[in-house]
């Protein structure tokens, strides 16, 4: 999930997500080095209209018989820059105020930064949330294994467990860059590792 504005998360569960990858998107409205398109039903019609576009990479052309063929609206193109390299595994939280409560993060990961969660020069109030097994993982410095706080973002935390969350960095469980003024009240933290 990736919050812009802001919102409400209550009673969720993040699970097994993968964030921070910069794979392409594969949408059929968007241009991609690779050939076909996502959802398969679109890339079979495209298909049948223009066989290059599943043999090739997925060009203007292909986008634009997607957009006819399958009723989609392909300009400006939704959603077609790559999946955010900064990370956050089951939620990408940016410059916005939201309140999340009562939410399990678990075993999600990120190839950077927050592996259960991510914010960026935000400011959400998270209660009673639990960060479970979650990891910030890569040859580099991947910090924030539960959650990764930075650019001016501020947290507040109240009742959450950290437990057995992992960085290849700093910050196993929560990992804090410059910030505007985090609260942390009443949280557990148990068994979170890093390594640097």
């Amino acid at each position: 999930i990736i919050v812009v504005g802001g919102c409400t998360v209550n009673r969720c569960t993040f699970r097994d997500n993968l964030g921070g990858h910069s794979e392409p998107s594969r949408l059929c409205c968007c241009v991609h080095p690779s050939q076909g398109c996502e959802p398969a039903e679109c890339e079979a019609r495209v298909c049948a209209v223009d066989p290059s576009c599943c043999t090739g990479p997925w060009e203007p052309r292909c986008t634009q018989i997607a957009g006819t063929e399958c009723f989609l609206t392909c300009s400006p193109p939704p959603g077609c820059e790559p999946a955010l390299s900064g990370g956050g595994g089951g939620l990408y939280h940016e410059t916005s105020s939201s309140t999340i409560s009562d939410s399990t993060f678990i075993e999600n990961r990120s190839p950077s930064f927050g592996g259960g969660m991510l914010n960026k020069n935000g400011h959400p109030v998270l209660t009673n949330c639990r960060f479970v097994s979650n990891s910030a993982e890569s040859n580099g410095d991947s910090s924030g294994g539960g959650i990764y706080s930075r650019d001016g973002g501020d947290l507040t935390v109240t009742g959450c467990s950290f437990i057995g969350n992992s960085a290849t960095g700093w910050g196993g469980g929560l990992a804090l860059g410059p910030s505007l003024g985090t609260t942390i009240t009443n949280c557990s933290f148990e068994r979170n590792s890093a390594f640097d």
